[in-house]
C-alpha cells in the first residue's frame, strides 16, 4: 500500500501524550488496549498511491493497533491526526 516509499523510523514512545492517545483510541474502538507507533517515511518521486505527496517526508505518521483480553492487535487507523 505504500508502494515507492522509504520506511526511515518505526517507533513506539511510552511515555508522554501518545500514552493518553491510547486510551481514547482503546475506548473508541472498544477495546482493552491500544497502542500508537510512530513512524517517518519518504515518497519518492513516482511513489505513494497518489494520496502521499511526491518527493515528501512524513514525520510522525500514527499507526493504530488495538485488541481486548491479550488478544492480538488489530490495525485500526494510520495517518496524521
Amino acid at each position: 500500500e505504500f508502494d515507492g516509499c522509504r520506511l526511515k523510523n518505526l517507533r513506539y514512545e511510552e511515555y508522554g501524550k501518545y500514552l493518553t492517545e491510547q486510551e481514547e483510541w482503546a475506548r473508541q474502538y472498544g477495546e482493552d488496549e491500544a497502542i500508537v507507533f510512530l513512524s517517518d517515511f519518504h515518497v519518492y518521486e513516482f511513489g505513494g498511491d497518489g494520496s502521499l505527496n511526491p518527493n515528501e517526508n512524513y514525520i510522525n505518521w500514527k499507526w493504530i493497533l488495538t485488541r481486548s483480553d491479550g488478544g492480538a492487535w488489530t490495525l485500526r487507523t494510520w495517518g496524521y491526526g
